[in-house]
């Protein structure tokens, strides 16, 4: 069953309506039209683990729930070093 988990803003989805409804109105629609990711590191381990590490920069031009849950718009420039990991499964099919 997919899901997913943001565990610094305690929001995601589980299942393919849940997970479907967290990317098309918390996270995809509102990331700022001018961020950019500027990528550090990636690391692949065990059993398709993957993490990521990049810096983040925009401007707080829009509400942000994934990023700053229940902060207003303030116009101003951020950046933000992050961290993301997410476990890859393939099914193959014959």
């Amino acid at each position: 069953m997919p899901y997913v988990h943001c565990v610094p803003s305690m929001t995601g989805g589980f299942g393919g309506k849940g997970v479907r409804r967290f990317y098309s109105e918390h996270f995809i629609n509102q990331i700022p039209k001018d961020a950019t990711v500027k990528p550090i590191s990636r690391t692949i381990g065990k059993n398709q683990v993957v993490v990521d590490e990049f810096i983040l920069s925009f401007t707080h031009d829009t509400q942000w729930d994934y990023l700053l849950p229940g902060i207003p718009p303030t116009g101003k420039s951020g950046t933000a070093t992050r961290v993301s990991n997410e476990i890859r499964q393939w099914e193959s099919r014959a």
